[in-house]
C-alpha cells in the first residue's frame, strides 16, 4: 500500500501540501469546504470534507489513510475534537500521526490553549500511534500585521 496522508487544510497545513506533493506524495486534504484549487487538482490531491460537527465526515476522510498531519482548528473544544480524530484513526488503520502543537504545550502551561495542546500531546503520547510531535513558536504569516511599521521604520514591534 502507498503512503496516502491526510493533512489538514489551513495555514499550516497548506503550506505543507505544497511541500509534499511537490515530493510526490499522495495527498487527502480534510477542508471545511470544498474549494476548485487548480494546484492540487494538478497534482491529484483528493479534498474531503471534515466537520467535527459531522464525525461521519471525519470517518470517511480517514479511509486509507496511513499518516495523519494533525492541525487542529483555535476552537473551544481542541482537545475533545482531536481525541476523536486520534480515535477515528486508529479505527480507520491510520499508523502515524504529526501533530502541530504549540511551543511549550503541557498538561501544566500557564495559558489554556498551552494546556490543551498538552492534553493532546499526552494521549498521542499514549495512543500506540507512530508519532512526530512539532511544536512551533509563531509563523511568518504573523508577522504581517507589522507591515506598516516595517515599512514606515524598517522596524516591528513586540512584546516577544
Amino acid at each position: 500500500m502507498t503512503n496516502k496522508i491526510l493533512v489538514t487544510s489551513g495555514n499550516i497545513g497548506d503550506s505543507a501540501i505544497d511541500s509534499l506533493i511537490s515530493n510526490g506524495e499522495k495527498v487527502r486534504v480534510a477542508v471545511r469546504t470544498i474549494k476548485k484549487n487548480p494546484t492540487w487538482d494538478a497534482a491529484g490531491v483528493e479534498q474531503v470534507v471534515f466537520d467535527y460537527d459531522k464525525p461521519e465526515t471525519l470517518k470517511k476522510a480517514f479511509e486509507g489513510i496511513e499518516t495523519y498531519l494533525s492541525v487542529s482548528p483555535l476552537i473551544e473544544n481542541l482537545v475533545e475534537t482531536a481525541m476523536l480524530t486520534f480515535d477515528l484513526a486508529k479505527k480507520a488503520g491510520v499508523k502515524k500521526i504529526v501533530r502541530s502543537s504549540g511551543m511549550g504545550a503541557s498538561e501544566d502551561a500557564q495559558i489554556t490553549l498551552g494546556k490543551w495542546h498538552g492534553q493532546v500531546e499526552t494521549a498521542l503520547k499514549n495512543s500506540g500511534f507512530l508519532y512526530t510531535i512539532i511544536q512551533p513558536a509563531s509563523f511568518m504569516q504573523n508577522y504581517l500585521k507589522y507591515k506598516d511599521s516595517i515599512d514606515a521604520q524598517g522596524s516591528f514591534y513586540d512584546p516577544l
